[in-house]
C-alpha cells in the first residue's frame, strides 16, 4: 500500500487549496449565476407565490435588506456558498460511489454506507433548490414586493442545517474505506484510496472555509492515501473551474 502523506504536508496542502477554492467561490458568488434550469425553476416558484399574503415581519425584513446593502450581500454570499457546497458534495458523492461500486468485496460489506451516501446525494438536489429559491428572492427583492421572505429563508436554513448534520455520512464512509484498506494491505485498492481522498478533501475544504472546529479536529487523525492528493485536487479544481 502507498504511504500516506505526512500530516504537515497535508495540512499545508489543504490550507493552500482552501485559499484557492475560497477565491473561486468568491468569484462565483460575484460573477457566475447558478445553473440555468435551477434558475428557471426558482423564478417560476417565486412567480406562483407573488400574490400570497405576507406578514408584517416579511415586509419589515424586506425593507431592512433593501436599506442595508451589506446585510443583503452577506445573505447572498451565505446562500450562494451553500448552494455550490451542495452541488460540489453531490458531485463528489457520485464520484465516490462510481469508484466504490467497482470494489465488489468492499461494496458487499459496506452497502449500507453506500445507500446512505446515495440518499444524501439525492437529498442535496432538494436542498439546493430550497437554497436557490431563497437566493433568487434575496437577489430580486426590488422586483418582489409581496413574497414571504421569512418563509423562504427558513426553508433554506433548514436545508443548510441538514447538510451540516449529514457530515457524519461522509466521515463514516471515509472511515470505513480507511479501515478496509488498512485491513487488506496486501491488495492494491487505488479506487478506494481515490474515493477516500475525495471525501477527505471535501470535508477538509469545507471545514477550513467555515472554521468548523469539530470537523477539523476529527480530520487531524486522517491523511491522504494518494501522494499529495494530486488526483483529488485535479478533480476538485476541474469542478470549480
Amino acid at each position: 500500500m502507498k504511504k500516506k502523506t505526512t500530516f504537515v504536508t497535508q495540512t499545508w496542502l489543504m490550507a493552500i487549496v482552501a485559499l484557492l477554492v475560497g477565491f473561486l467561490i468568491g468569484y462565483s458568488i460575484n460573477n457566475l449565476p447558478p445553473a440555468g434550469n435551477d434558475v428557471a425553476g426558482s423564478i417560476g416558484k417565486l412567480d406562483r407565490y407573488r400574490n400570497v399574503k405576507v406578514s408584517e415581519e416579511d415586509i419589515q425584513l424586506r425593507n431592512e435588506l433593501l436599506e442595508d446593502t451589506l446585510k443583503r450581500r452577506q445573505y447572498q454570499q451565505y446562500l450562494m456558498y451553500y448552494y455550490y457546497q451542495a452541488l460540489r458534495t453531490a458531485t463528489d458523492a457520485q464520484q465516490v460511489i462510481s469508484r466504490t461500486s467497482k470494489v465488489e468485496d468492499f461494496n458487499k460489506l459496506y452497502y449500507p454506507y453506500t445507500d446512505a451516501i446515495e440518499q444524501f446525494s439525492q437529498y442535496l438536489d432538494i436542498a439546493r433548490n430550497d437554497i436557490l429559491e431563497a437566493l433568487t428572492l434575496i437577489v430580486s427583492l426590488d422586483d418582489n414586493e409581496s413574497l414571504p421572505v421569512i418563509n423562504y429563508l427558513n426553508q433554506a436554513q433548514n436545508a443548510i442545517a441538514r447538510i451540516k448534520h449529514h457530515d457524519a455520512i461522509l466521515t463514516n464512509y471515509m472511515k470505513a474505506m480507511a479501515s478496509y484498506i488498512d485491513e487488506n494491505q496486501h491488495t492494491n485498492y487505488e479506487l478506494l484510496e481515490e474515493a477516500h481522498d475525495i471525501l477527505l478533501f471535501n470535508l477538509a475544504n469545507g471545514a477550513i472555509l467555515t472554521q468548523n472546529k469539530p470537523i477539523l479536529n476529527y480530520l487531524d487523525k486522517h491523511q491522504f492515501f494518494l501522494e499529495d492528493g494530486r488526483k483529488v485536487i485535479t478533480s476538485e479544481m476541474s469542478l470549480n473551474a
